[in-house]
């Protein structure tokens, strides 16, 4: 079973997922997971609110809409909109360097 490594804060969580869920984003793992990032586009890669940065492992290739938002140095860095973004099937290890908002969910109760 595949895992996603989160960096949060020199803090390391594990999240393991079946196979069968790479269709999800990285960021409809996170919040399958009580991890919400925030995000105000509705997960069109637009407000680049749910940036990572992806350290190891194979994802999606950058989608149009992360081309657009993100910087030339951001994409050199690894850096990837996580409402875009899809785990290939394998490990992945990433981190995120924004938490302030990470465990307040963006969900109506």
């Amino acid at each position: 079973m595949p895992e996603l490594n989160v960096s949060i804060e020199q803090q390391m969580l594990t999240i393991s997922f079946e196979s069968g869920a790479t269709e999800l984003s990285l960021k409809d793992l996170l919040d399958s997971h009580d991890l919400f990032l925030p995000g105000e586009c509705g997960g069109v890669g637009k407000c680049v609110l749910c940036l990572v940065q992806i350290d190891s492992g194979t994802c999606s290739p950058l989608s149009r809409s992360e081309k657009g938002a993100l910087t030339s140095d951001e994409i050199k860095h690894g850096c990837r909109l996580a409402c875009q973004v899809k785990s290939l099937g394998s490990d992945l290890k990433l981190t995120i360097d924004e938490p302030a908002s990470l465990f307040e969910s963006t969900h109506p109760e």
